[in-house]
């Protein structure tokens, strides 16, 4: 039997645990209509899923008994992605898919073609926060202030027609970075951009994907 996972801000170390967060008693209590008795899983956000049963339930509060503590997965690999805004529901798209495959942060990156909107944090945060309940993961990652591409420094990896497939070698790395484009594709201006910083560009194959499904594939192929 499927049992429902929910993260929650309640210490679940100890044996009977309250849940007062309005969004996870009304999904229990309202939209799923659990009853005394069923079980939970609590999820702390740093890889412990508490199986738990429902001893009592109100308006306001779940109360739950904690019957084991089990660890989940937490990805070791810390991959940000900085993805140019999109349409709304291909972005929110991407968002759930990276976080079901493992990314620690998604950043909204400005670049000179991006869409113009960008899904709301709190928006965000839910798809991802759902995502990690369906796939079992044991964190949630992190949705990113917007930033302008001209304003980062450091060490990327760029998606690119252009680029060469990515080299074994950064693929193992334990932190990477990776910036993907807007349905446009890049500026000539932002490629010498990319040049000056000295970082690489890479390739997912000769056919043109549209961005969240680029963004995807990259995730897919360094993790």
């Amino acid at each position: 039997m499927k049992i429902h996972r929910f993260f929650v801000a309640e210490d679940v170390l100890g044996n009977d645990v309250e849940l007062l967060d309005e969004s996870v008693v009304h999904q229990i209590s309202r939209v799923l209509r659990m009853k005394v008795g069923e079980r939970v899983a609590l999820c702390d956000g740093r890889g412990t899923d508490a199986v738990s049963e429902i001893i009592a339930m109100d308006k306001k509060s779940v109360s739950v008994r904690v019957l084991e503590r089990i660890p989940t997965w937490v990805p070791q690999k810390k991959v940000h992605v900085f993805l140019a805004p999109i349409r709304k529901e291909r972005f929110e798209w991407a968002l759930e898919k990276c976080t079901e495959l493992g990314v620690a942060r998604v950043t909204p990156l400005i670049t000179e073609r991006s869409e113009r909107g960008i899904v709301k944090r709190e928006r965000a945060e839910v798809i991802m926060k759902e995502a990690a309940e369906q796939c079992g993961r044991g964190d949630v990652p992190i949705f990113g202030e917007p930033v302008e591409l001209e304003t980062l420094s450091g060490e990327y990896f760029v998606l690119d027609m252009g680029g060469v497939v990515l080299e074994q070698s950064a693929q193992k790395n334990k932190e990477i970075r990776l910036l993907i484009g807007p349905e446009g594709g890049w500026t000539e201006a932002e490629r010498e951009f990319f040049k000056s910083k000295n970082w690489q560009s890479f390739s997912l194959g000769p056919t043109t994907l549209r961005a969240e499904t680029a963004a995807v594939a990259a995730c897919a192929r360094v993790l």
